[in-house]
């Protein structure tokens, strides 16, 4: 999750999503190694800076002027920082803390910093994460070629996991 930006622009478009159909619920687990950037994601104030590709409209739904002493930030909504849970998790643990499967794993632009024996381990206990039929995206520089996983391959980064 790094500073939390990328799980709250998922959360805006989620939000955007359950604007037209009320039966669309999510809730997003968003993940760092870094104690420090959980943190950071939590309190979810960012500079103006930081908010410069998100849409007028989306701003104003989902952006508040911070109540920090720097003018020049903005928070998240309640209504986002509700559905999006940080955890603190390092990939190459053996089971991750969660009970649930997902419907989508985003694990974008993070396999590039394992070598290729670490990649297969963290993908494959990924896929035990995944609902039958659901989605991993992952990022573009990645690859799972020549990794027996019970993916099949969607587009350039998009897999879906083998239904049982």
């Amino acid at each position: 999750c790094s500073n939390g930006a990328e799980p709250y622009s998922l959360a805006m478009a989620c939000e955007e999503q359950n604007r037209y159909d009320q039966r669309f619920l999510y809730t997003i687990h968003a993940s760092d190694i870094s104690y420090r950037m959980i943190d950071e994601a939590t309190r979810a104030v960012y500079p103006h800076s930081h908010i410069e590709p998100v849409p007028q409209d989306m701003r104003t739904k989902y952006l508040l002027r911070s109540n920090d002493r720097d003018p020049d930030q903005v928070k998240i909504v309640k209504e986002l920082r509700d559905n999006v849970i940080f955890k603190r998790i390092n990939l190459m643990d053996s089971k991750y803390p969660f009970d649930q499967k997902f419907d989508i794993i985003f694990c974008r632009n993070l396999l590039i910093y394992f070598d290729q024996s670490d990649q297969y381990k963290v993908i494959n206990r990924l896929c035990s994460y995944l609902v039958p039929g659901g989605y991993l995206a992952l990022g573009h520089s990645e690859s799972i070629i020549g990794f027996d996983l019970p993916l099949r391959t969607l587009a350039a980064t998009i897999f879906q996991r083998e239904t049982d």
